[in-house]
C-alpha cells in the first residue's frame, strides 16, 4: 500500500452510537445532495435547498412533514424506509437507506438517504440529521447490467471519504469542511484522486501506521 503523506498520527476510526459523522459532501460526480434535520419532539423537518430540489420542489412550495416524506417514497420501498428511520428515531445510531422516491413532477428517482440520531445532554435522541444523495443521473448513464456496480462504487467512495474526514476531525479537532480541505490539499499536491487519498488514510489508521505530517497541515497533538 502506498503510504499517505500523513494527516493523522495515532488516531483510530470511531464507531458506534457516538462516532464522528459528517453531512458535508463535495459537489460533482453526477450527484445531487440535500441535507435534512428531523426534530423528534415536534416532528418538524428542515430541508436544505438541495433536498427540495431532489423531491421536485422549490423552497416554499411545500412544508416538509413525515406524511409528505412517506408519500413521496416509492410504494414498494416505503415500509422498509419507515422501519429503518423509526429505528434511528428510537435507538439512535446511523442509517443508510437506498430507495426510490416519486418527486413532485411524478418522476422516479433513486436516492440514498444517510442519517444519524442526535443525542441531547441527557442522552435522549432528539433529532435525526443527514442527507439525501440523488443517484438518478449516474444510474441512467449506466447500462442496466452495470447499475448495481455504479451504486456500489458511489457508496464505497463516499464511505471512505467520510471515514477519512471523521479521522481528521477527531485528530485535529476541526470541522467537516476543514477536514475535506485537508484531503483535497493532499489530493492536489500528490496528483491523486481524492478517494484514493482517503482509502490510504483510513488503511494507515486501521493498521496503526503513521508518517510525517504534510507541510501546511496541523501539527501532531
Amino acid at each position: 500500500m502506498r503510504k499517505v503523506e500523513s494527516l493523522v498520527t495515532g488516531s483510530r476510526v470511531l464507531t458506534g452510537r457516538n462516532h464522528t459523522f459528517s453531512y458535508v459532501l463535495p459537489p460533482g460526480d453526477g450527484f445531487a445532495v440535500g441535507n435534512f434535520r428531523f426534530d423528534v419532539d415536534s416532528g418538524a423537518w428542515n430541508w436544505s435547498h438541495g433536498a427540495f430540489t431532489i423531491h421536485g420542489f422549490e423552497p416554499g412550495d411545500v412544508v416538509p412533514t413525515m406524511g409528505l416524506v412517506l408519500a413521496h417514497k416509492h410504494p414498494a420501498d416505503r415500509d422498509e424506509f419507515e422501519r429503518i428511520f423509526r429505528r434511528v428515531m428510537t435507538d439512535g445510531g446511523t442509517m443508510v437507506s437506498h430507495h426510490r422516491i416519486i418527486d413532485g413532477h411524478g418522476r422516479t428517482r433513486r436516492v440514498i438517504m444517510v442519517g444519524q440520531g442526535v443525542e441531547d445532554a441527557a442522552g435522549r435522541i432528539c433529532a435525526v440529521d443527514g442527507h439525501f444523495i440523488d443517484l438518478t443521473r449516474i444510474m441512467e448513464a449506466e447500462t442496466a447490467a452495470g447499475a448495481d456496480a455504479a451504486v456500489q462504487r458511489a457508496v464505497e467512495k463516499r464511505h471512505f471519504i467520510e471515514q477519512a474526514k471523521g479521522i481528521l476531525m477527531g485528530r485535529h479537532r476541526i470541522d467537516a469542511e476543514a477536514a475535506f480541505g485537508m484531503l483535497a490539499q493532499v489530493s492536489q499536491h500528490s496528483h491523486r484522486k481524492l478517494r484514493d487519498v482517503a482509502v490510504d488514510l483510513v488503511a494507515s489508521v486501521v493498521q496503526e501506521g503513521g508518517c510525517p505530517e504534510l507541510p501546511g497541515t496541523p501539527g501532531r497533538g
